[in-house]
């Protein structure tokens, strides 16, 4: 999909922050509210935004994060798409991804108990095992995502800050809502864009009072924002996840050298048999190939395993687990 200068310009403004009204991104980008109006119903209609998103601290609810990477025996389009469904009924399941490589599928979900992960991989094997060869699981220690907006740099000479966003698994933090905080937070993941009196008929509340409920999430660092989730695919960005194990002596050194990458958009610290998986965007196989060299050229002595995933679709994304509700 071709995208003028406006077009990056308005999607940018919408991954930083989605809640803004058309009156405001119009005002900005000194165009018509209509114009905005009509341009994100096309990027819609087009498939160039899946959906709004709400950005949550799980953290601070006591949530914890497992990746888990599969492998089929056999490729069936048939065996994928049952197992696929039966994920997205998952109450505890954020994100799944099909992707070519070592794995066939990552899927995403939160725990509060290690006990939970050891049933839902047991249930898993007890359901699919004849057709799975390899289940490994990665437990999620810190995330940071960049703001720079790599689906957009070869359009745009726009400059994009980089801010970490660094996950902790300290205990301490956790913050326990009340049912209603609840209820509102996950009707937000369903719909993001919902108005204060929207929520507040669902929710039987005022207006004003969902506003202000809102806003404690916000000051308790449990909302982090509003996104949109960009189908990179339409823009023909190669999307690569690159699974390493390093020495972990190095660990410090490759998170502040990786920072600098140029088509990193994420990576996520691990405890499993990786220790880092980095999310890469390039506009070309070329790119990509001499961008994950330079990274096994410049750590050559420590990295112990490499592995890469191509990605080239994904599901359930990010919707509010309904397990925040229990």
């Amino acid at each position: 999909m071709e995208l003028k200068k406006v077009d990056i310009e308005l999607l940018s403004l919408l991954q930083e922050n989605s809640k803004k009204s058309n009156r405001e991104i119009a005002k900005e980008l000194k165009i018509s509210k209509e114009t905005v109006a009509l341009k994100i119903i096309n990027y819609f209609h087009n498939n160039l935004i899946k959906a709004y998103y709400l950005k949550v601290n799980y953290d601070k609810l006591g949530f914890k994060e497992i990746n888990l990477f599969i492998r089929f025996k056999k490729i069936s389009n048939i065996i994928i798409t049952e197992f696929i469904k039966y994920l997205e009924k998952q109450d505890n399941t954020t994100w799944i991804g099909k992707s070519f490589g070592k794995y066939d599928l990552k899927v995403a979900f939160i725990f509060k108990d290690i006990s939970q992960v050891n049933e839902f991989i047991f249930e898993i094997s007890s359901k699919f095992g004849k057709d799975i060869e390899i289940i490994d699981s990665l437990y999620i220690i810190e995330k940071y995502k960049s703001s720079a907006n790599l689906f957009f740099n070869d359009n745009s000479n726009l400059k994009y800050k980089r801010v970490s966003n660094k996950k902790t698994t300290n205990l301490k933090e956790e913050i326990n809502l009340d049912n209603f905080d609840k209820n509102l937070l996950y009707l937000l993941g369903e719909n993001p864009k919902m108005s204060y009196v929207e929520l507040g008929n669902k929710l039987k509340y005022t207006p004003e009072g969902v506003k202000f409920r809102i806003k404690k999430l916000e000051t308790l660092n449990i909302i982090l924002g509003n996104s949109v989730v960009i189908n990179g695919n339409k823009l023909n960005k190669i999307w690569c996840l690159v699974m390493i194990q390093i020495n972990p002596e190095k660990n410090l050194e490759f998170k502040t050298k990786i920072k600098l990458n140029p088509n990193l958009t994420s990576y996520v610290e691990t405890l499993g048999i990786w220790n880092f998986n980095l999310t890469l965007f390039a506009s070309n196989i070329s790119e990509l190939y001499e961008n994950i060299n330079k990274i096994r050229s410049d750590f050559s002595e420590d990295i112990r395993n490499l592995e890469f995933l191509i990605f080239f679709d994904f599901y359930k994304f990010p919707k509010i687990p309904k397990c925040i509700l229990n």
